[in-house]
C-alpha cells in the first residue's frame, strides 16, 4: 500500500525544519497552519465517545464521523503522561 499523497506532503514538510516540539508553541502553530492539507472545517455527521482497554484501565477516545459515505483517512493523536515509568 502506498502512501497517500497529500500524506507525503506533510511529511516531506515537516522534513525540512526543525521539530514542531521544538519551537516556540506560536512559531509551531503557524507551521502547522502551512501544512494544514484541508483548513477548512468539514461538516461531521456524528461524535462519539467510547473507551478502549489500556494497561492501567479504560482509555477514553473520540470518534468523529463524516457525512460521506466511503474510506478517509484517519488521524490519531496519542497524549500520554511525561515522565511515566511504570513498567
Amino acid at each position: 500500500m502506498s502512501l497517500d499523497p497529500q500524506a507525503r506532503n506533510v511529511l516531506d514538510f515537516l522534513g525540512q525544519g526543525p521539530p514542531l516540539e521544538t519551537l516556540p508553541i506560536e512559531q509551531a502553530r503557524a507551521s502547522f497552519e502551512k501544512i494544514s492539507v484541508n483548513p477548512q472545517p468539514q461538516p461531521i455527521e456524528q461524535v462519539e465517545d467510547r473507551t478502549i482497554p489500556g494497561p492501567n484501565g479504560d482509555i477514553p477516545i473520540r470518534i468523529y464521523n463524516p457525512f460521506q459515505e466511503g474510506v478517509h483517512p484517519a488521524l490519531v493523536f496519542y497524549h500520554g503522561e511525561v515522565g511515566s515509568s511504570e513498567a
